[in-house]
């Protein structure tokens, strides 16, 4: 079955409509009024009844809150029923009646609901909270009731002693259920928050409508129509559209926060206003009065202390976690960092850090799974505190691990201590984890940060030093300032002009004519004149700038070729380098569009990317879309690193261009084949062959003899600029160099 939708604003409107529905009551005679009023409220119970067995919230959680609350509501129906047939002809009900005990088992029955409604916590804390919220709330709320209904009640002369209970015990009960439901909104479920809140404020109107009543027996000495039943059919038509509200399971925003932990102090602020308001009218203060004031204040001051330990409680957990490492259970990065700098302010210098990084960690987690990771941590924080005892040892990263030390030298033999590669042990599983370290002794006025950033960089150095160890030097210092100043010229240089291109042709060795050029990037800075690009390209891959970099100095190429053209000049083919970062989905587009804005068949252009980069994007998108609109692919730096010569069969490239390497080797034993084999290979599989950093006439024979197709070095040319490459390039058509024969 379907559950019922109503749209957001229907339930609301209906439930005022309700309520002022039984205004029009007062146009009816007493009598008459009261039983067309009771006989609304136990329509509209029945239907409150149907809406928990049978509305849309089917939470399995809540199945028992809301069967309890279906039967409570059926007594209280049942109530209602006995009293409209008790009642005589002028719609009096006579008080007490039979009537009574069957309405009041709605009370143990919603206790035993609401406190089954699902929370979010259970624990004995979050009970204990509940219980003394509930007390506050009910003795706040008593308080405001004994003012207004209760006194009135018990005042009564000539009234038997079961009248008066029996009309105490409707706003009494009010008044406990109340509270308990005010004591339970701050903890109930997000995702019943909805419902609990409509219930909460129906059970709120309800009692208004009981504390009325009951004073309208006080007054007139019987039930009749009046004020209290707008109240009461309010209440009861909330509890029917109670169950249609829904809530997102989501976090309480700050508003819904304040008013979850507010409702205990506001209670108290309604019976504190309730005092002040009787205390105009002249009422005298009285014994049962300061009573229950008493008691409200005690309530409220048991409530504050519980909540004042409990705070306590998460102020000492929060410290715990702040000052030590949740994994590891070593110092925090946080705590590590205070110790140091009270060690800075009291020692003075000659303080040590030590740092130790894990070399692969990430490796780790990816093979073995993230708890084998944390039980790597766990074992190296370990063994860092046994060997390190009685130097403080903290985590200061996700694999790195710091040591507070108080002097030079015994930095220096923890140092080499810690270095290395050291069996780890985690269930079944031996891994050898080896482990950088680097160092760094503070001087005057050092701050933690300062000494814990030159540890770092020490740290670096060690990543790269055979031995794994290494400590702060001044050099280091220079060079990481070098490094920071190179990066954030990089942001700008394309923009205020500092780069520039210079083109090395490439001849054919059979013929020495130019049949290319390569574009190559120079960089001159403000401060440091000129950088190599060795040194700024990888600082630009690393820092992001390379893709700034790398479109000028495609569009700076292509632009030349076409400048080169005007002036009649015909350059076959230009070799341009991109970095694999560049790969993007935009490239083909921007590179096709270049060519033809400057007329540039698309086979004079060659992309180059180094040997290191081209096997992680074998298939990449952007290259197979430029290899089909016939761009050509290079591969450079061929045999500068550990080379696979069958990788060459997968890899999508059309030429490659043979490293400075293989020619420096010429003259050692096996060279001359080495680099023959490669030729042949590369020619086997229909690729171009090019030669790189030739320089003597000895390696240009050599590699002529090779059978290579093309050359490239200083022997044959330096890179020059666009002037002086222009007065080298033939002044009529000629055809393109060797192509490569497509795989």
């Amino acid at each position: 079955m379907t559950p019922v939708r109503f749209p957001p604003r229907a339930g609301p409107l209906l439930v005022v409509a309700s309520g002022l529905a039984m205004l029009a009551l007062y146009a009816l005679p007493s009598g008459t009024a009261t039983m067309v009023a009771s006989a609304v409220h136990a329509v509209t119970l029945v239907a409150a009844i149907g809406a928990l067995v049978l509305g849309p919230m089917s939470s399995r959680d809540l199945l028992s809150t809301r069967r309890l609350l279906a039967a409570g509501l059926v007594a209280s129906g049942a109530g209602l029923v006995v009293e409209t047939l008790l009642a005589g002809r002028d719609g009096v009900v006579p008080v007490p009646s039979i009537a009574d005990p069957i309405s009041l088992l709605w009370v143990p029955l919603a206790v035993l609901g609401f406190w089954r409604v699902p929370r979010n916590q259970q624990s004995r804390a979050a009970n204990a909270r509940v219980v003394a919220d509930a007390a506050m709330c009910t003795t706040a709320l008593l308080f405001a009731s004994w003012l207004t209904v209760l006194e009135p009640v018990l005042a009564q002369q000539g009234r038997s002693a079961v009248t008066v209970a029996v009309q105490s015990a409707y706003p009494l009960t009010d008044v406990f259920v109340a509270a308990l439901v005010l004591a339970l909104l701050p903890v109930v479920r997000a995702d019943l928050r909805g419902f609990f809140d409509t219930v909460a404020a129906g059970l709120l109107f309800i009692t208004i409508g009981d504390s009325g009543d009951t004073l309208a027996v006080v007054h007139s000495g019987a039930s009749t129509f009046g004020w209290q039943d707008v109240f009461l059919q309010l209440g009861m038509a909330l509890l029917v559209f109670a169950p249609f509200r829904r809530t997102d399971n989501k976090p309480r925003g700050r508003r819904r926060a304040f008013l979850d932990g507010s409702l205990g102090q506001a209670s108290g602020l309604l019976a504190g206003g309730v005092a002040v308001w009787k205390a105009s009218h002249g009422r005298q203060l009285g014994l049962t009065d300061c009573l229950l004031a008493m008691l409200m204040l005690c309530a409220g001051i048991s409530r504050q202390l519980l909540h004042s330990s409990e705070l306590a409680r998460l102020v000492d957990l929060h410290r715990i976690a702040a000052e030590q490492d949740a994994l590891t259970e070593i110092a925090s990065r946080h705590a590590f960092l205070a110790a140091l700098s009270e060690r800075l302010r009291s020692g003075g210098p000659g303080t040590a850090v030590v740092l130790l990084d894990l070399d692969g960690f990430q490796e780790v987690n990816d093979s073995y799974g993230q708890e084998t990771g944390d039980a790597v941590l766990h074992a190296v924080a370990a063994r860092a505190q046994a060997v390190c005892a009685p130097h403080l040892v903290g985590r200061t990263g996700s694999d790195e691990f710091a040591v507070l030390v108080a002097s030079d030298d015994a930095a220096a033999a923890l140092a080499q201590r810690l270095a290395g590669s050291h069996p780890v042990l985690t269930g079944e599983t031996s891994l050898d984890i080896g482990g950088s370290v680097g160092w760094a002794v503070s001087v005057a006025g050092d701050t933690a940060a300062e000494l814990l950033a030159r540890a770092k960089l020490a740290l670096q150095a060690a990543k790269a030093h055979p031995a794994s160890v290494a400590e702060y030097s001044d050099a280091l210092g220079v060079t990481s300032q070098r490094r920071h100043l190179l990066i954030a010229g990089l942001a700008h240089a394309v923009d205020r002009g500092e780069l520039s291109l210079r083109y090395q042709p490439v001849r054919c060795l059979a013929d020495d004519r130019l049949v290319a050029v390569e574009a190559l990037v120079r960089w001159r800075h403000p401060q440091l004149g000129e950088v190599s690009p060795g040194e700024f390209i990888p600082l630009a891959e690393d820092s992001g700038h390379i893709q700034v970099i790398g479109s000028w100095v495609l569009q700076e190429a292509i632009s030349q070729v076409g400048r080169w053209d005007a002036l009649g000049r015909s350059l076959p083919q230009l070799f341009v380098n991109l970095s694999a970062k560049q790969l993007t989905a935009d490239l083909p587009g921007q590179v096709l569009e270049l060519l033809a804005q400057h007329g540039i068949s698309r086979q004079r252009l060659v992309l180059e990317l180094t040997e290191s980069q081209l096997p992680g994007v074998s298939g990449d998108q952007a290259l197979t879309e430029l290899r089909a609109a016939q761009v050509q692919i290079a591969l450079d730096d061929f045999g500068s690193g550990y080379s696979s010569l069958a990788q060459l069969v997968r890899l999508p490239v059309d030429i490659v261009k043979l490293d400075r390497d293989l020619v420096a080797n010429l003259g050692q034993e096996g060279g001359g084949a080495v680099l023959t084999a490669a030729v042949a290979l590369a020619r086997s599989l229909g690729l171009i062959t090019v030669v790189e950093g030739i320089e003597t006439e000895a390696e240009r024979a050599a590699v002529a003899r090779s059978g290579a197709d093309l050359a490239q070095g200083y022997l044959l040319a330096r890179p020059m600029t666009a002037a002086d490459a222009c007065e080298q390039l033939p002044r009529s058509e000629v055809s393109l160099p060797l192509q490569a024969v497509r795989r």
